[in-house]
């Protein structure tokens, strides 16, 4: 049987719509790399206490608006997920105003210049973890 006879035919080829897949591919690859980027740059960047005080006063003179004050919602209000040794953990009562706990944080951390230059995970929840300590 000659190989020419029992080969099918394949349908012809839309080469409008190869482009097409290709930008789509070439975006969705962009997409990826630029998410990585930024998330490497946010690991390399993360704040200490000092930038932290930083943050929540500006986040506090705001009323808790634009990325100073996500920022210092994100470490006044500490979720009990994080279990790292070096991080005290904190477990905050279910009515923990979020103005106090920044002024709490700002606080203890001025009284201790250590903190200034730690991570702000660990800089916060040392502050709040005298205050609100988990019971285990």
């Amino acid at each position: 049987m000659h190989l020419a006879t029992t080969a099918r035919k394949l349908p012809p080829t839309d080469f409008a719509e190869e482009p097409q897949i290709i930008t789509v591919f070439v975006r969705n690859v962009s997409r990826i790399v630029i998410l990585y980027l930024m998330f490497a740059s946010a690991q390399a960047d993360s704040i200490n206490g000092a930038r932290l005080v930083d943050a929540c006063e500006t986040a506090l003179a705001s009323g808790f608006t634009h990325t100073e004050g996500m920022v210092c919602h994100w470490y006044v209000t500490p979720c009990d997920c994080y279990h790292d040794d070096d991080v005290p953990e904190v477990c905050l009562p279910a009515d923990a105003v979020e103005e106090t706990l920044a002024r709490t944080v700002i606080k203890g951390i001025r009284q201790d210049p250590e903190l200034l230059q730690k991570p702000a995970v660990v800089a916060a929840n040392t502050v709040l973890s005298e205050l609100y300590p988990c019971n285990r």
